[in-house]
């Protein structure tokens, strides 16, 4: 056959591809005959060897047919960052010649197809962040000229196939959230290559193989979140390019293999969760310690190590020295403008600028600090549910249909009403249908079942001994009762000219896709633990039809934050009528309200944007007492006397407290009759 039959037997097959996909004709041909200038069509040697069809907008999103398998001289295929669903064709093993296959970031759903194993010229493998499910066929292992396998983010269950030892090209093994289980094979010692071993937020048990010792490229191990169990290879420290050690949340058990502690090239060292029978930092690892400092992370020493940190993050919050001569400067700013005397208006203003460029990063690194405190005070269990949320896009803003004619200044004032109407109606059903529920629930199991939720999965630990939800565990410990798990607080309502402003900005974004105002009535749920957020945020999901939702929590540590952590939600309420819900701890929201007087300046495009002054009563006086400030302090105190009583009273055993256990345990029932007493006596005084 003449090269261009061939070609036009591609053309057939493009089209049918493209309009299996949802695609219209005219947006893939552009009205061209010429296949090579198609969208994302590349031709050579009269056939075509590439598809890039990835980040289509609009998204693509229907699915891929099987007419892919007649495209045999293909060696690139990019379909990721869609919307595409149904399976995976089993044609796609036709493709003998392909090399590279992204169709990750879909919505991809069924099995891998054991035909992918024909693939045999494949070097990456990308399928990640899909809905797959099944088992990792053994036919993977087949492609041994594959460098980079991602799968992870998916469903997939069943073991790690021993086959995956075959790809002994690989350098990047990434596995990680799904549901596998069994073992780490003990073939996973072939993978001379690999650089990156990820298969945290499993299932999987049993020890880890001695062979992993025997990669002399590995630099990166995360196995976190397993069950895998056993005392660590003892040769794990002659892997000496490791820079990155995550293996919390298991059931290891035994000492530490001394030869980890002469890794100079590491820079994480995070083990939290396990069951070693350390009780301290070993000798050894000291120096490791110090050098690493919150990148060094055992349950040894960790309450005092994130607790007093953080107290010191939430007493470093005001800087009442800047705040003076923010103050300061804004007086003189104000005399600037109305003198008109531009140049030096500019000048302070420029100053200002500085001033909350600082502020911001140096309050960005406090919220990291003080985050670790959630992070670690429990081993991370329930922190990790958090980092599990997944992303929702956000929906536009329907209600009020623009009219001919109508500015946007117009739309603004007709939503500023509306939310003005619609705020007594938006903050009862927000008390009444999660606040409420959440402190008066007596049980976690009681609260899952008021809105449909799954209690097997929320037991405090890995001990598996479900916790009184009245306790002082999960609720906030500053004297507030012990069944306030969740403080409500709203607005305050958004001005109009940051509504414009915010309207206009998200205009320039979307272009004639107008997404609108979405947070007009606002409330931000406060809390002081990783689970009761996590419910409350299942609650949100199972109660009302979410239109967007953003996770700001980082799954990799952090040291410092452009903005507080948190789950950013917007509902619908019904009739177009979107609202904006943030779910957010305690001691990180005491931050927010700083950083937020910063943000201001930031945002400022002009000297008269900030003329107001931030602090609205200039505290210069650095011994003034913040109560908001103490309160979070308290708070920190009783809820880690808290956590370690429960968590002495469900292991059973008091071996982990080291020497002197009896005592100190003694003190700490002390402490907690006195914060106990403490309580009844505000709510008596409250009472009367």
């Amino acid at each position: 056959m003449p090269a261009n039959t061939t070609l036009a037997q591609d053309k057939a097959t493009l089209l049918k591809l493209w309009a299996a996909t949802g695609g219209a004709k005219q947006t893939l041909t552009n009205g061209s005959d010429d296949v090579s200038k198609w969208k994302g069509i590349g031709v050579s040697g009269g056939r075509v060897f590439s598809i890039d069809w990835r980040e289509c907008k609009p998204p693509l999103s229907g699915v891929i047919s099987k007419e892919i398998g007649n495209m045999r001289e293909l060696t690139w295929l990019g379909l990721y960052g869609n919307s595409l669903s149904g399976e995976i064709p089993k044609e796609i093993g036709n493709l003998k010649k392909l090399q590279q296959c992204y169709l990750f970031k879909n919505k991809l759903s069924g099995v891998i197809p054991k035909e992918i194993g024909n693939c045999t010229a494949l070097t990456q493998l990308f399928l990640r962040e899909n809905q797959l499910s099944g088992v990792i066929p053994k036919e993977i292992g087949n492609c041994t000229a594959l460098t980079e396998l991602s799968l992870q983010k998916n469903k997939l269950s069943g073991v790690i196939p021993k086959e995956i030892g075959n790809c002994t090209a690989l350098t990047e093994l990434n596995l990680f959230t799904n549901q596998l289980s069994g073992v780490l094979p003990p073939t996973i010692g072939n993978l001379k290559s690999v650089t990156q071993i990820a298969v945290f937020n499993n299932q999987l048990s049993g020890s880890l193989p001695p062979s992993i010792c025997d990669l002399p490229n590995l630099d990166r191990l995360f196995t976190y979140n397993n069950n895998f169990s056993g005392s660590l290879p003892p040769a794990l420290g002659n892997l000496s390019n490791l820079i990155t050690i995550q293996i919390g949340d298991n059931l290891h058990t035994g000492s530490l293999p001394t030869s980890l502690a002469t890794l100079k090239k590491l820079t994480e060292f995070k083990i939290m969760g396990n069951d070693f029978s350390h009780t301290k930092i070993p000798a050894a690892f000291e120096e490791m310690h110090w050098r690493l400092g919150a990148n060094f992370v055992t349950d040894w020493n960790k309450n005092e190590l994130y607790l007093n940190k953080a107290k010191r993050a939430i007493d470093s919050i005001k800087d009442m020295e800047v705040r003076g001569k923010v103050t300061s400067l804004q007086e003189d700013l104000f005399n600037h403008v109305k003198n008109r005397d531009t140049a030096k208006a500019d000048k302070v203003f420029k100053e200002l600028k500085e001033i909350a460029k600082t502020q911001t990063e140096r309050l960005g690194k406090t919220t990291a600090t003080v985050l670790n405190y959630y992070r670690f005070r429990d081993n991370g269990h329930r922190y990790r549910e958090i980092e599990r949320i997944e992303e929702i896009p956000a929906a536009k803003q329907y209600a009020f249909p623009a009219e001919p004619g109508e500015t946007t200044e117009d739309r603004v004032e007709l939503l500023l009403s509306m939310a003005d109407w619609k705020e007594k109606e938006f903050q009862d059903r927000m008390k009444s249908e999660i606040v409420e529920p959440m402190n008066t629930a007596s049980s976690i199991a009681d609260l899952c079942k008021t809105y449909g939720i799954d209690s097997s999965a929320y037991v405090y630990d890995k001990f598996g001994t479900p916790v009184e939800l009245k306790g002082p565990l999960f609720a906030f410990g500053d004297g507030t009762p012990n069944n306030i798990l969740v403080k409500p607080r709203f607005g305050p309502p958004k001005g109009y000219q940051r509504a414009l402003a915010k309207e206009k900005e998200g205009m320039k974004k979307m272009g004639d896709k107008w997404i609108g105002l979405r947070d007009l009535n606002r409330v931000t749920f406060e809390f002081e633990d990783p689970l009761m957020l996590t419910l409350a945020y299942k609650a949100l999901m199972k109660k009302y039809k979410v239109s967007g939702l953003k996770n700001k929590f980082e799954w990799v540590f952090t040291e410092t934050y452009k903005q507080p952590p948190d789950i950013h939600m917007n509902l619908d309420l019904g009739e177009g009528w979107l609202v904006e819900v943030q779910l957010m701890f305690a001691s990180v929201l005491t931050v927010k309200k700083e950083l937020h007087k910063f943000y201001d300046v930031v945002r400022a495009e002009k000297p008269r944007a900030i003329l107001s002054p931030l602090f609205k009563v200039a505290q210069t006086n650095e011994a003034v007492k913040d109560e908001e400030i103490e309160r979070m302090r308290k708070m920190m105190e009783s809820a880690e006397v808290a956590h370690k009583m429960n968590h002495r009273r469900e292991s059973g055993t008091a071996s982990a407290w080291g020497e002197g256990a009896g005592e100190r345990i003694k003190e700490l029932e002390i402490k907690v009759e006195k914060l106990e007493s403490k309580i009844s006596r505000s709510i008596e005084v409250l009472e009367e």
